[in-house]
């Protein structure tokens, strides 16, 4: 994840296809649904708590570094006229630095104007690239000094405006990526929520209460005044909004009355939590005034002015509820599916599986996620990884099939289906992976039923069956069918004195080169033993049998080396054909059989056509 690094029946356009469409939505949410929820809970819990800037600064540059890679760290606040960016807070493992606490630059035509505009962060993964481009940039050449060469900058929003930016910075170039963007903006965002607090605390300190009240009423997040005993002093516009009642009803009112999910007594209760604290951040339902129920999430603070006051902020996070519950379904779904789910990024490493993905190979989500998708294939497949993603790239799309490898080392035979898609400008390969094992084995069991599992030639019904076809096709276009029929010589005397195992090599040694004497259209079966059958379709007249025979005879003839023994094989070859000897596959076999120990009395290693004279 420090790296940026992120892994279908969906062969329908992504956009009409409900389920690509939804995973895509899931693959946008998926970064802050990990490991840094806990260390994002705990910064919001600080910044709740009402520690100052430098504090909660402090605990992110000790504890973010598994997330977001960096070196130094800073906080540059803009002046009201937004020309000046001023550096209020740094941290920095190097011994040298230059820019320091104070640093004042004007923003002037930076880029960080176009980062203010979009509100969105601006990574410079070289930082010297950026500086001939833009040599006048004095802050870049300081930063280089330093030796850092990558720079990321999230800008810190407060009421809709920019306030100022968040800096990381890494010594190593290429260190941020997009697909962090959502952690960048969460962090700024939870800062900005905390410079924002201070700056009200400031204005109150100094009485500027007017100024501080304008300030509030002109927020989008709802505000309520509060004091020890639950009743409202003060709202602002958003939170009459929110809850559907004027300000001066609201003004009548007991906090108690909006709270939903919580009793009078629990109301009271944790006000004085707070009191004891000082501050709270927390999540409740608000009843609104047509008895709608919201969710809010609210941030206050205790003052011990006047008595005690309750400065309190509202936002609406029913949306973002619903949301969550739509992910959290989405997962459900997603974890409940016998297909694989994976969401992988260009360089090959996994960024989402689902439950079916890490059940069926055996691994954690802990585990699977960052892996190399290489990882997880077969010896014999993993070359093929690179070409079939370029591959993908160009076309958008692929079924293929491939085999994975379970975390024990067992082989699992998969049907890949992959589409190219988006997210966050990012281009990822979304595959969803069908456990093919049944299909393999009834393939398996379906070819071992028409061939001989020692060679993998054709057995008995295989031969009756392709003579059948041949039959009809060359009574159609009147040509000759030829079937040789090859018992191996002296085969026992090998198989007895060697032993089986070498009798097998024989057998299969025979077959390969049997093969390599025939035609692509023709076909050789082993019935059993060390007899051989080939059919040989549409031939010319029978002297293109005789050649082919005595190819095999001189094939066969050639002596082999098997587990240390010279080895040298010959044949009886016995032949009939179609017409002129019959018309029925096993009369045309029982005859070629019967021509074959005609060869056999003759002296062996020689050919014999059905009806010849000895």
């Amino acid at each position: 994840m420090q790296e940026g690094n992120f892994s279908p029946s969906l062969l329908a356009d992504a956009e009409s296809d409900p389920l690509g469409v939804e995973l895509r939505k899931l693959a946008a949410t998926l970064e802050q649904k990990r490991i840094e929820a806990d260390l994002l809970q705990n910064i919001i819990h600080e910044v709740a708590s009402g520690l100052l800037v430098d504090d909660v600064l402090d605990r992110i540059y000790d504890h973010f570094h598994s997330i977001i890679p960096y070196n130094r760290m800073g906080l540059a606040l803009l002046s009201e006229d937004r020309t000046t960016l001023t550096q209020c807070w740094l941290r920095s493992d190097g011994n040298e630095i230059i820019l320091q606490r104070g640093f004042s630059a004007p923003i002037g035509n930076s880029s960080l104007q176009h980062v203010m505009a979009t509100g969105q962060p601006r990574i410079l993964n070289d930082l010297e690239a950026y500086l001939a481009e833009l040599p006048s940039s004095q802050t870049t050449r300081l930063m280089i000094q330093e030796g850092m060469r990558s720079n990321l900058a999230c800008p810190l929003i407060a009421q809709g405006k920019p306030i100022g930016f968040l800096f990381f910075t890494s010594r190593q170039k290429n260190a941020y990526h997009p697909l962090h963007q959502q952690i960048y903006m969460q962090i700024a965002e939870e800062v900005s929520i905390m410079v924002e607090k201070q700056y009200l605390a400031q204005k109150l300190r100094e009485n500027e209460e007017e100024r501080f009240k304008t300030i509030v009423r002109a927020a989008l997040d709802g505000f309520l005044l509060v004091d020890t005993q639950g009743h409202l002093l003060d709202a602002n516009d958003a939170a009459c909004t929110l809850s559907g009642y004027r300000r001066e009803e609201l003004l009548t009112m007991n906090i108690s009355d909006l709270e939903a999910s919580k009793t009078q007594e629990e109301t009271a209760h944790h006000i004085q939590k707070v009191i004891t604290l000082g501050s709270d951040r927390f999540e409740t339902r608000h009843r609104c005034k047509n008895g709608c129920i919201v969710d809010v999430e609210v941030s206050t603070n205790f003052v011990g002015l006047d008595g005690g006051r309750f400065f309190s902020f509202l936002r609406d996070i029913s949306a973002r509820k619903r949301m969550d519950e739509e992910i959290r379904l989405k997962a459900l779904l997603l974890d409940n599916v016998n297909d694989s789910v994976f969401l992988v990024d260009q360089q090959g490493n996994i960024c989402y599986t689902n439950e079916t993905a890490c059940r069926t190979r055996g691994y954690t989500q802990q585990e699977i996620l960052g892996l190399n998708l290489s990882v997880l294939e077969s010896p014999e497949y993993a070359p093929l990884l690179q070409q079939r993603m370029d591959e993908l790239l160009l076309r958008g799309q692929a079924i293929f099939e491939t085999v994975h490898l379970r975390k024990d080392g067992t082989a699992l035979p998969v049907e890949l289906n992959v589409r190219l898609i988006e997210s966050n400008g990012s281009k990822l390969f979304l595959g969803v992976a069908r456990d093919i094992t049944d299909r393999k084995l009834a393939e398996e069991h379906a070819h071992l039923a028409y061939h001989d599992p020692l060679t993998g030639l054709s057995n008995r019904r295989n031969l009756t069956d392709r003579i059948n076809y041949a039959l009809v096709r060359a009574k159609r276009y009147q040509r000759l069918v030829a079937v040789m029929f090859l018992d191996l010589d002296s085969f026992k005397v090998i198989n007895d004195a060697l032993g089986h195992d070498i009798g097998d090599e024989v057998l299969i040694v025979a077959a390969q080169g049997i093969a390599r004497c025939v035609r692509q259209d023709d076909t050789i079966a082993r019935l059993g033993g060390d007899e051989f059958v080939v059919l040989l379709s549409e031939i010319g007249d029978v002297g293109d049998a005789k050649s082919i025979a005595e190819k095999i005879l001189a094939e066969l003839a050639v002596p082999v080396n098997i587990a240390g023994q010279t080895i040298t094989l010959s044949s009886s070859i016995g032949i009939s054909l179609y017409p002129d000897d019959g018309m029925d596959p096993n009369i045309l076999i029982t005859l070629a059989d019967s021509a074959m120990y005609k060869a056999k009395r003759s002296g062996k290693n020689c050919i014999r056509l059905h009806g010849e004279a000895i």
